[in-house]
């Protein structure tokens, strides 16, 4: 009764303890437990034994899948762009889904198109915030731009996770990708 497999979406250990008693008691019904403890034939025990086995396999495969859910995150959240640097401008082809036919060389070409992807331009490194007193009296200092610090927090967040993340995850989260 092993039912949760690598790579699926992990569930939270509420949804594995109901699965798994939904899978007893598909099997072993009410009434099939009681007689089997009645006739005190170690059946239900036997079946139960199992079930504590699949359960260790269920809950340790669960764990590799929320591991290689916050992985994928990880990996994820580095691919965006670095808020202080930005991004250059660039252009790719792309296929438009359309087809020419040359007659002279009986060749058919895909037409494609190009598109470009604007600059984005890094944001500024520091900010200046006022604050104002009691008195009424503005004061204006200078701090790092809280959008690059949490940047900053997020990808060093991330770089950890994927740090940390066992070779198994990070061998099936490539697997994945490919």
């Amino acid at each position: 009764m092993i039912f949760v497999h690598k790579g699926m979406k992990s569930l939270t250990s509420q949804q594995l303890n109901r699965r798994t008693q939904k899978f007893i008691d598909r099997d072993y019904p009410q009434w099939k437990r009681e007689r089997s403890m009645r006739k005190a034939d170690g059946l239900f025990d036997t079946y139960m034994d199992g079930v504590e086995t699949d359960t260790d396999t269920n809950r340790t495969n669960n764990e590799f899948n929320w591991n290689l859910e916050q992985y994928r995150k990880a990996v994820l959240r580095l691919e965006d762009y670095v808020l202080s640097v930005g991004v250059p401008e660039s252009s790719r082809e792309v296929p438009t889904g359309e087809t020419t036919y040359n007659k002279e060389t009986g060749e058919t070409t895909e037409v494609t198109e190009t598109v470009v992807t604007p600059a984005i331009e890094p944001l500024e490194a520091t900010v200046e915030v006022v604050s104002v007193d009691e008195e009424g009296n503005e004061t204006t200092e200078t701090v790092d731009n809280p959008l690059i610090v949490q940047d900053v927090a997020e990808r060093a967040q991330a770089q950890s996770i994927i740090d940390n993340s066992s070779e198994e995850v990070r061998t099936f989260g490539i697997a994945e990708e490919e």
